[in-house]
């Protein structure tokens, strides 16, 4: 083959290779006013940010480059300069859909690699944030005739479930994550394509692949891992929070799950005396019954009488007795004494 004949088979090549990766993604835009829609093709891997500029729908981004990568400022004439793109209480919030529900995602939009068919969407609101209008594909991009394509295998789904209990911060979340068609642990060899024109290298994946990020300003990445052989994957979550878990792998419809992480520590019944009943006095964070077998209680504290019978005050000698809960020793009166204080005079 010539020099002419082998650059013709790489033009060819290279076109095979685009029209296999290409297709269509439609972006939703909902400024709580109206619903602008756009259909744009691609071809290879395209991310959600290209897109957007190639959606003809006006977007500005502010670059902050390295993990965080572009954010969203202003889509037409909503939102804030790409200079201040923060600059009210509202802002872009970025979901994707592959079919009747919307999906927060849980990366920006400089690293969501989009898929065919697949439905992007904006929404220009507060936090907490509310979804755009739902649209489907078929409503936005004409789909092509494809009697003549080959046949891409139905995506698979599963399902990702975790505990039903209240879920605490610093305990071990169990989440088990299931294929749909035959109820069982998703571990199995798929297969990618080589993205690189005229490769046909292979790489291979067994389980999901789950992404586990803490929800504040920014979606913070707490832990990624792959689902093992047994269906199961344990996360920690060490402070309480908002979260989200973003399960995917080649072939199955992606799974994102939000939900929240409370401080389960027991609160304290009592911080000090005040905090509890005058005959209870606050020992370790709980009121505690005071008691005794002789004794008063006032403000929180039970206090011993010297006495509450007269054998308490034996030791006093025979004479002591317990009077009005204290000893009293009391000697015995001379004869005379008694006459006096009987009589009221003195024997001489």
């Amino acid at each position: 083959m010539g020099k002419a004949g082998m650059l013709f088979a790489f033009a060819l090549l290279a076109v095979f290779s685009a029209l296999v990766h290409a297709g269509q993604v439609a972006v939703v835009v909902d400024n709580g006013l109206t619903v602008r829609t756009a259909c744009v093709e691609f071809s290879g891997t395209t991310t959600a940010a290209d897109i957007a500029s190639n959606s003809g729908l006006s977007f500005a981004f502010a670059d902050y480059g390295g993990s965080l990568g572009k954010a969203v400022c202003r889509i037409g004439a909503t939102g804030c300069d790409p200079s201040s793109c923060f600059c009210d209480a509202n802002y872009w919030a970025f979901y994707y859909s592959y079919g009747s529900s919307w999906a927060e995602a849980p990366t920006g939009v400089s690293f969501h690699e989009v898929g065919n068919r697949e439905v992007l969407g904006f929404s220009w609101t507060s936090f907490p944030p509310a979804e755009p209008e739902l649209r489907a594909f078929s409503e936005i991009c004409t789909v092509p005739d494809t009697s003549n394509a080959k046949v891409i295998p139905a995506v698979r789904h599963m399902s990702v479930s975790l505990p039903n209990r209240t879920l605490c911060a610093g305990e071990p979340i169990n989440v088990s994550v299931l294929s749909l068609e035959n109820e069982g642990p998703i571990w199995e060899i798929s297969a990618e394509p080589s993205h690189v024109p005229g490769s046909f290298e292979r790489e291979a994946f067994y389980g999901a692949s789950a992404r586990f990020f803490r929800k504040e300003v920014w979606w913070n990445l707490v832990s990624a891992q792959e689902v093992g052989k047994t269906g199961t994957l344990e996360l920690s979550a060490e402070k309480p929070g908002s979260y989200s878990l973003d399960v995917s792998k080649n072939g199955f419809v992606q799974v994102l799950k939000n939900f929240n992480v409370v401080d389960c520590t027991p609160v304290p019944e009592c911080a000090i005396n005040a905090d509890c009943a005058e005959d209870r006095a606050c020992e370790q964070g709980s009121c505690a019954q005071l008691s005794g077998s002789c004794g008063f209680i006032e403000n929180h504290k039970f206090t011993e009488y010297e006495c509450c019978s007269d054998s308490a005050c034996s030791a006093l000698g025979s004479g002591a007795r317990c009077e009005a809960h204290a000893c009293v020793v009391r000697t015995t009166p001379e004869l005379s004494e008694i006459i006096r204080v009987l009589f009221g005079y003195r024997l001489i």
